[in-house]
């Protein structure tokens, strides 16, 4: 999804393109959002992805949120309020789980084997 400030304040979040592919991915991995966002934002975000990627059972197994994150350390924090995305913390086995994110000071510099980082998406059309 893409969360600007303008789309923040306005409530509106938009589904980057390819959503819908998340439901193969399915079929072969357990599947998991973990957003720095509020527990409401995510909640709302993996509703419109679930309805995006149509009929079947939910995509996700795994829901963690703002509260599951840890105050990014001094040496990469930009703003007070920025946070990381600890692995270790909720899986037992990291060889086995991956953090697909825009933002690479989101992981733990132990935990960057795990990052594959993506674009962030700004909704222009060659961006799909």
């Amino acid at each position: 999804t893409q969360h600007t400030a303008a789309k923040r304040s306005s409530g509106k979040t938009c589904l980057r393109p390819g959503v819908a592919d998340l439901r193969r991915l399915q079929e072969a991995f357990t599947l998991g959002v973990y957003s720095s966002a509020t527990i409401r934002t995510v909640q709302h975000a993996t509703a419109l992805i679930q309805a995006a990627a149509g009929e079947g059972p939910p995509l996700f197994e795994v829901l963690l949120e703002r509260r599951h994150c840890a105050p990014a350390p001094q040496a990469v924090r930009q703003r007070a309020w920025d946070t990381v995305k600890p692995l270790g913390r909720h899986f037992a086995e990291l060889s086995k789980v991956i953090l697909i994110d825009d933002d690479e000071p989101k992981s733990l510099p132990e935990e960057r084997a795990n990052l594959v980082l993506m674009p962030c998406w700004e909704q222009r059309p060659d961006d799909a």
